[in-house]
């Protein structure tokens, strides 16, 4: 969520030209076919150029850390959460916005919400899947298990009657 203090800075001490070349940042990635293979190399040039038009130094510090954390582990990078048409949709959106000074920071955090709200939603579907198909291989086992109960408790009054005679 630190994208969107970051975009709020921006919109409030960013020159034109520098809201301007977001656009273009984000306009230069869509006609290179957005793709995901792509988007790290876009969203790093993307949110250095937010920080910097931020002119906000804790926060330009804090964006060249992270992307040096995800060169040296890659593993960090967080995974494509939205199809890249729709990331290219949704931050022509909010460069358009943070322009026209119409709290496009604001855009941000509900979109991030939104996927963030989808995400927890399938991880709980997962999870109830995985839950219901432990439970039905479990059942057979559950069912033998008291099939062999049923046996013994018959055999046992079996030969409860055998012994009475």
């Amino acid at each position: 969520m630190q994208g969107h203090a970051i975009l709020h800075i921006a919109e409030k001490r960013g020159s034109t030209a520098q809201l301007n070349e977001l656009a273009m940042i984000v306009e230069l990635y869509a006609q290179e076919g957005g793709t995901a293979e792509g988007m790290p190399a876009f969203e790093e040039r993307f949110w250095r150029a937010v920080a910097a038009a931020g002119g906000n130094r804790l926060y330009q510090f804090e964006v060249n850390w992270w992307f040096r954390l995800v060169a040296a582990y890659p593993r960090s990078l967080h995974p494509i959460l939205a199809p890249p048409q729709a990331r290219i949709a949704s931050f022509r959106e909010i460069v358009r916005r943070l322009g026209s000074r119409e709290n496009g920071a604001q855009l941000y955090l509900e979109l991030a919400g939104k996927l963030l709200e989808s995400m927890e939603a399938k991880l709980k579907a997962d999870a109830a899947a995985a839950a219901a198909a432990a439970a039905s291989k479990a059942a057979p086992t559950e069912v033998s298990g008291y099939a062999r109960s049923r046996k013994a408790a018959t055999r046992s009054a079996a030969s409860t009657k055998t012994k009475d005679r």
